[in-house]
């Protein structure tokens, strides 16, 4: 084979490998992931009512087994601990210190119900909220559960029969005004930096927020980092519940590339939605030496100092010698 035709094989093999490469790298990067189980739609239903008012609401239900599943619909309370980290499920026993937020009894929700493989339905539920309660946030969430195998042919599990197979649900938050005015009301306990002095990236900014009132509010806002004075970069934040007695903390992490030394500042803003609860506050005095710019500045100083030092010394004293020969 003569070298041109060995030139154009490896340039045609060339060109099938790549386009063989880019197709299959597409196709594993369009790839898409199909549900498993069951879906419920929304996942979260924040709605204000008023004691003694009743509102009827629609959730959709979609299995996405192969086969069919029977499902049943229940309802539990939930709450989050004081440091906003766990949500946490109660059935509204008399001793359980939450008791008075109990919800179970205000929701009316449908029997059993089967969902045959790729259907989904539309399922109505209703919530009456008793004469006379209290004003604050109530808290349940609606549990659509398959409890066992109508379909022995399900592929999508095992030969047992019996058991829970899956189980999802929506968050139903409520803020509920009765006699009382509503207390909407919280505060920054802290807006630092996790150090003052920082070489590698990121900067680690940290928030922690309380809401001490009676009512759940949802807060963003952002922060405007500066850098000598000038703005670098700003981080927004999204909404977050806040929910009553209980402390949000937060991380917001800022990067930075090797050269980007400096004296940084950090500006937090939040808002609620009504602007009832607002937080500002500020961090001076961040410094940042990034590790390799000191690294790759120094050695580049060393050898901007080596070369000065070797012209002066070297270079001038051969030139002196030779000066010193012609004469």
């Amino acid at each position: 084979m003569s070298r041109k035709l060995q030139k154009l094989y490896f340039f045609i093999s060339g060109v099938i490998f790549c386009v063989i490469f880019v197709h299959v790298a597409h196709a594993q990067n369009t790839e898409v992931v199909k549900p498993k189980g069951l879906q419920v739609s929304p996942i979260r239903i924040d709605w204000e009512m008023c004691s003694g008012e009743r509102r009827v609401g629609k959730f959709n239900v979609k299995n996405y087994t192969s086969g069919s599943r029977n499902v049943t619909v229940s309802v539990e309370n939930f709450f989050v601990s004081s440091d906003s980290e766990h949500v946490n499920l109660f059935g509204g026993e008399d001793g359980h210190p939450r008791h008075m937020f109990n919800v179970i009894d205000w929701f009316s929700v449908p029997n059993d119900f089967v969902l045959e493989a790729g259907e989904a339905k539309d399922i109505e539920f209703a919530i009456t909220v008793p004469e006379g309660q209290p004003t604050n946030g109530y808290y349940g969430t609606i549990l659509f559960q398959t409890t066992n195998k109508v379909d022995g042919g399900d592929e999508d599990f095992s030969a047992a029969k019996v058991g829970v197979n899956y189980r999802v649900g929506s968050i139903v938050t409520l803020a509920v005004r009765g006699d009382e005015d509503p207390k909407i009301s919280g505060a920054l306990r802290r807006f630092d930096s996790l150090r003052r002095w920082y070489i590698d990236a990121p900067i680690a900014l940290q928030m922690e927020m309380i809401n001490d009132g009676n009512m759940h509010y949802k807060m963003d806002g952002e922060i405007v980092v500066t850098r000598f004075g000038k703005k670098f970069t700003t981080i927004k934040i999204d909404p977050e519940v806040m929910y009553p007695d209980s402390t949000r903390t937060f991380t917001k992490n800022v990067s930075f590339d090797i050269w980007d030394f400096g004296v940084y500042n950090a500006k937090l803003t939040m808002h609620s939605a009504y602007d009832d609860v607002v937080f500002e506050s500020e961090i001076k005095n961040i410094y940042v030496l990034p590790r390799n710019g000191l690294i790759y500045g120094g050695s580049g100083i060393v050898i901007i100092v080596f070369c000065i030092w070797f012209l002066r010394n070297f270079v001038t004293i051969g030139i002196k010698k030779k000066k010193t020969q012609d004469d």
